[in-house]
């Protein structure tokens, strides 16, 4: 008897585990799910987290040197770029990654993604940093440089570490975006206006839309958005997660999308997250192909892109909703070509985060350092993957 009962509980679970399973695949697959918006950012002043001093160390000097201290990803190619846009620029800076000459560099440059040993999990727990300069001079900057959102800064940093910061972020000491487009001032619409371009955009497409993703599993989840909009819109989607591939993995898209991307009406430009100013190249590079970009960002972000240039997920109750009005517009020659009323309004300016390094070395610039990084960092709207 004590069998049998044992038998239908087991029964009896296997049935109910059966329908969580169920619910639970039904939750992240259903159609026509009401979008969660993620927050948005409050705090605008970043000040309580900065140490200014009264003296300053600065000196004036014909050149400044920059010293590489860690690699780019593994690699050297943010110091060989240096190299060749240093003598373009105005002011007159050298660039350097022999670390004996450290004694003599004005600015020390470190990348977030190479300052930790460890990464992932194994740096929740154990994340000594790549050994630092041992000796520093009180006019040397110390800086750090990121265009990765907050994420994958895997290490914790020490008060006072770090000078300067080169990030996407707009309170960063040198404010380095992912794009080179700005808006023009009322005195540049009325001195030099931009001509409108002599092109009917609806007519260069010839295909609907494309994406390209290879990161699959995200802050996000940018999937989910992608997959239930597969159901109701012609996509070509492209990447690692999808295994098709128009362009080489690991490629920069410029060139190769601007050949096999600029054919697409709309191109999903979704961010692996929703950290505070991360508009990456995924948005500029289709505003480039002169496509419309589909988005989901904060109303924070948004306040960085050009105004009508995009739809973004969040201004829809649901997917179906963004659906439909893709069709819409991507069916309507005039409706389409609208979106593009931006570039009369906007312009780039190529000018390199290096020159502005340059520049600002050789202002005489208020001492300071960033006496809180790690509450810097964090106040944002995405999470830091690591636990202090």
């Amino acid at each position: 008897m004590f069998s049998s009962r044992r038998k239908a509980s087991k029964y009896h679970l296997l049935i109910f585990l059966g329908f969580v399973f169920l619910f639970f695949i039904y939750r992240i697959y259903k159609k026509n799910h009401v979008i969660q918006y993620p927050g948005d950012q409050i705090n605008r002043d970043f000040e309580k987290y900065m140490t200014y001093y009264e003296n300053n160390y600065w000196k004036k000097t014909e050149s400044k040197k920059v010293l590489f201290w860690t690699p780019f990803f593994g690699g050297w190619s943010w110091y060989e770029d240096a190299v060749k846009i240093l003598p373009t620029c105005p002011d007159k800076c050298t660039a350097s990654k022999d670390q004996s000459e450290v004694q003599s560099a004005d600015a020390i440059l470190f990348h977030a993604n190479d300052l930790w040993k460890h990464r992932g999990l194994i740096a929740t727990i154990y994340n000594p940093s790549v050994g630092l300069p041992e000796w520093r001079s009180p006019n040397q900057i110390w800086g750090m440089y990121s265009w990765e959102p907050l994420m994958y800064m895997w290490g914790n940093t020490k008060p006072n570490t770090f000078n300067w910061t080169l990030l996407y972020r707009r309170e960063s000491t040198i404010y380095m975006p992912f794009t080179g487009y700005y808006k023009l001032s009322d005195e540049e619409l009325k001195n030099n206006p931009n001509k409108k371009e002599d092109r009917n955009y609806f007519k260069e497409k010839t295909k609907f839309a494309s994406t390209m993703v290879s990161n699959c599993v995200d802050q996000a989840g940018r999937y989910k958005f992608l997959h239930e909009l597969n159901n109701y819109i012609d996509l070509d989607n492209f990447g690692k997660c999808s295994g098709k591939y128009v362009c080489p993995a690991g490629v920069p898209t410029t060139e190769c999308g601007k050949k096999h991307l600029a054919i697409y009406k709309f191109y999903l430009a979704f961010e692996n997250s929703y950290c505070r100013d991360y508009v990456s190249e995924k948005f500029w590079n289709a505003l480039d192909r002169r496509q419309i970009p589909v988005i989901a960002a904060p109303k924070y972000n948004l306040e960085l892109l050009p105004p009508n240039s995009y739809l973004n997920v969040f201004d829809f109750p649901t997917i179906k909703d963004l659906a439909d009005r893709m069709i819409e517009i991507g069916s309507n020659e005039e409706l389409y070509n609208s979106y593009f009323e931006w570039t009369k309004y906007w312009r780039l300016n190529g000018t390199s985060v290096y020159c502005k390094l340059c520049r600002e070395l050789h202002a005489n610039r208020r001492a300071q350092s960033y006496a809180d990084f790690e509450g810097w960092l964090r106040d944002d709207i995405c999470y830091k993957s690591n636990v202090s």
